[in-house]
């Protein structure tokens, strides 16, 4: 049985391509969603349209995946991760796909159950829940994740509260999607921040050392919705720190797209 790609779901008004329109750069990642290696690392400034590709893609994958369902025992819930760094930030993602899922004709049916932190699809018989957590979450040991995001990567830190470190949240998160094999998808997309294990993975995509794994540069010029002022305001964010490594209102340059294979 063959299903949609996420290409066609955002081009298609019965699915997810209501009121969707996909700027080049969403193209890009969600084109590595489609046919790409397990990994990528996205290095995108914000307004960049990084939420909405999380979005689309995590209801894609939660209903519109029956191959991945397939791989699943009989009676077992499929999950769809989306590692933010706050609760707040995590529920804003849910808010997004459920507006989308409201928007489809075809999706909206197969949404059997929903609360603040998760949305639960179903269909055929095989169930997935995409689940929105903080970074503060506690191991989701025995679950099986056919995608995880880790939203604004970069920005996970230790701090007060128990914020995990984005090396303690990858170790214990990324086993989760074993099972899926190549079929299986990892994203960590961030806008820039201090050296960290988001840097080091975006940094050995972009240079074909990383096997299996993409990276993606945006910068905030491919959004025509911006103003200077945005953009100025953007550079003042980002701030010395996240320039050093990657500035992406510096230049109107093309994105870099690099792919190393498994």
């Amino acid at each position: 049985m063959r299903f949609p790609s996420l290409i066609e779901a955002c081009a298609d008004p019965m699915l997810l391509g209501r009121d969707l329109t996909l700027r080049p750069r969403q193209i890009e990642w969600a084109q590595w969603y489609d046919e790409g290696p397990k990994i990528a690392a996205i290095a995108a400034a914000r307004r960049s349209g990084k939420t909405l590709f999380a979005a689309a893609a995590t209801i894609h994958n939660a209903a519109l995946r029956p191959d991945l369902d397939r791989m699943m025992l009989p009676g077992s819930m499929r999950s769809v991760l989306v590692v933010s760094v706050s609760l707040e930030q995590s529920r804003q993602l849910i808010r997004e796909a459920r507006a989308m899922v409201a928007r489809s004709p075809l999706i909206a049916p197969l949404l059997v159950g929903e609360n603040l932190d998760s949305l639960t699809f179903g269909r055929d018989g095989a169930r997935c829940q995409l689940r929105a957590i903080p970074a503060s979450a506690a191991s989701v040991r025995g679950t099986a994740a056919s995608l995880v995001i880790f939203e604004e990567a970069a920005q996970h830190r230790s701090a007060e509260g128990g914020i995990r470190t984005l090396d303690e949240l990858w170790r214990s998160l990324t086993p989760a999607a074993i099972q899926f094999g190549e079929r299986a998808r990892i994203c960590m997309i961030s806008t820039p921040g201090a050296p960290d294990l988001f840097k080091r993975i975006y940094e050995e995509a972009r240079d074909g050392v990383l096997p299996g794994a993409a990276a993606f540069h945006a910068t905030a010029y491919d959004n025509p919705d911006l103003t200077e002022e945005d953009l100025q305001a953007e550079r003042r964010y980002l701030g010395e720190a996240g320039s050093r490594w990657f500035a992406p209102c510096a230049l109107r340059t093309e994105s870099r797209v690099c792919c190393s294979a498994a």
